[in-house]
């Protein structure tokens, strides 16, 4: 992580989650402000945007530690 692109992966996955988080909070405080507005969004959907959500942020931890280990100049898997 001591050059540009150590920081520069970290910091975009950083940024994409916290576009997602931001637009998903609105979503959610807008469907639940508006429940008569003919807005269908259910707690299923809301639920299915929670697994996800999950399941995107754990590839960006997977990918950046595999980022980390095996690019070149990295220790490859060994400390």
């Amino acid at each position: 992580m001591g050059n540009l692109k150590g920081h520069a992966l970290p910091g975009s996955f950083f940024l994409i989650s916290g576009v997602w988080w931001a637009a998903k909070f609105s979503f959610c405080y807008t469907t639940h402000r508006n429940k008569g507005a003919g807005i269908t969004a259910t707690k299923a959907m809301q639920r299915r945007l929670e697994v996800i959500e999950g399941s995107v942020l754990l590839s960006f931890a997977l990918i950046g530690i595999m980022a980390e280990q095996f690019v070149a100049g990295a220790p490859s898997a060994s400390l």
